[in-house]
């Protein structure tokens, strides 16, 4: 355990004091280093060497001081202790997410740049990937533990908010994964909403009822914080405030029942139309949702 340790923070230290100032002094590679996902990963990267150098300090002591005897329930209270912290490999994943489509494009050039430099069977890859790595490692290491100790307590505990850093750091995967995706299907205001970081909850093809009482196509996208829709003349709509409603006199009225609802603004309301019952109800159910989190504007 304690050897991998070192392995991992070694490679991170090649990664934060030999590869990066190298790739920061290429000229060719500047465009790449000013982008804001591969500046984001590497200063997390550090962030990752800083919080495991400090681990493997605490972890040594505990091994090899000999002061106190390590058992597994010492070595479990240093990474429960160490747990809560973990929040910045979530940080890390999230940027290493957001970098690695434009590391790749430019994986040629970064080659170049790292030619001279000793990688010891590493690449700019092998080693970025590692701390999205890590903390799995430690929930199956604590597993073992777990198994070795008969359920120790300390252990569970231990392994427990473990494996809760580790499913955020998945989500985290998972989220950038998302955002990228919808990146390339999204133009406009909206591209430059989700480049920023607003969380996109849901998006689809909906038809909203004009003032002739004609229904026009349009994508709707529901931020945490506003609804957009619309091609060239993108409207967006602030959610504090917004109510939905499908059991309304106008839409019976209409023989609109069922498939459409009403958005209720603070200023202005209008139909909007779905494909089926169930789209209706689930587009009803996120906007009611947003619009009770949604802040003051």
């Amino acid at each position: 355990m304690l050897s991998s340790e070192r392995s991992f923070v070694a490679s991170l230290t090649q990664l934060a004091t030999v590869v990066i100032p190298r790739l920061n002094e290429a000229p060719h590679l500047q465009a790449l280093i000013s982008d804001a996902r591969v500046a984001l990963m590497f200063g997390s990267a550090e962030q990752v060497l800083s919080l495991n150098g400090q681990l493997v300090h605490d972890l040594t002591v505990a091994v090899e001081d000999g002061t106190t005897p390590c058992t597994p329930a010492s070595v479990a209270a240093i990474f429960e202790q160490y747990a809560p912290l973990f929040s910045i490999y979530t940080t890390y994943a999230t940027h290493y997410g957001h970098a690695l489509p434009v590391l790749v494009q430019q994986a040629e050039q970064v080659d170049l740049a790292l030619r001279n430099v000793s990688m010891q069977g590493q690449t700019l890859f092998s080693l970025g990937i590692m701390p999205i790595q890590r903390v799995p490692r430690y929930a199956l290491l604590l597993r073992e533990l777990l198994k070795e100790t008969k359920g120790d307590p300390d252990v569970q505990r231990a392994l427990a908010v473990t494996e809760q850093a580790a499913a955020s750091i998945n989500e985290a995967i998972r989220a950038a994964e998302t955002r990228d995706e919808m990146l390339k299907r999204v133009k406009g205001k909206a591209q430059a909403l989700i480049a920023t970081g607003h969380q996109l909850l849901r998006t689809g093809a909906l038809s909203k009822m004009d003032r002739n009482g004609n229904f026009k196509r349009h994508t709707f996208m529901l931020f945490a914080d506003q609804l957009r829709y619309g091609g060239h003349n993108e409207r967006s709509v602030p959610l504090h405030g917004c109510t939905v409603a499908r059991d309304t006199f106008e839409l019976k009225r209409r023989g609109l029942a069922g498939t459409a609802f009403v958005l209720q603004t603070t200023t202005k309301s209008f139909i909007v139309q779905a494909d089926t019952e169930d789209d209706a109800s689930a587009w009803m159910a996120a906007i009611d949702e947003a619009a009770r989190l949604a802040p003051a504007t």
